[in-house]
């Protein structure tokens, strides 16, 4: 049974991964939980419920843009869906999450991983969750939550690390 699941899941990733999907949007043809491959021994459908939780926030507003009980920003974005996802408590703030788990070099980025950008010039104050395929979802001050690549300028030039909070031996 599992083993049909993850060719489902397989074929399914194969099929799309050559159709071209819009990255800012709810309508993506190709999932978010389409994009990682789990190699950290946790069940496949682990991996789509996580993508799952992620891609119900897309479009969602940044705290700084809206009043509504919807807003949220990066950290609590993170929050929100560790909670969610297992129940994981995660701090507060970027600086204090980049502070959890097992640090993980940029090339060895597994799906899930934490990945933190200095974006105000003194410190860690920013905090996405990677995807795959050079990816991550956060959600940005200016769009909300959105997929944004690793390898964009901005981005690149920010990037200060990550930690990988799944599959861990400090995961519970």
């Amino acid at each position: 049974m599992k083993l049909s699941l993850l060719l489902v899941i397989l074929t399914a990733v194969a099929v799309t991964a050559c159709t071209p999907a819009p990255r800012y949007t709810k309508e993506s043809q190709r999932t978010i939980s389409q994009r990682g491959q789990p190699d950290d021994g946790r069940a496949v459908a682990d991996y789509v419920r996580l993508g799952e939780i992620m891609q119900s926030y897309l479009g969602r507003p940044h705290s700084g843009r809206s009043g509504s009980d919807r807003a949220l920003d990066c950290s609590q974005f993170v929050r929100d869906v560790y909670r969610e996802y297992d129940r994981r408590q995660l701090p507060r703030t970027a600086a204090e999450q980049a502070r959890t788990g097992v640090r993980v070099n940029r090339t060895a980025l597994r799906y899930g991983d934490l990945v933190f950008f200095n974006t105000d010039g003194r410190t860690i104050s920013h905090v996405g969750i990677y995807v795959g395929e050079d990816e991550f979802i956060h959600a940005s001050s200016s769009q909300g939550v959105i997929i944004s690549g690793l390898d964009e300028r901005y981005w690149s030039r920010r990037y200060v690390g990550a930690r990988r909070i799944l599959g861990t031996s400090t995961d519970r």
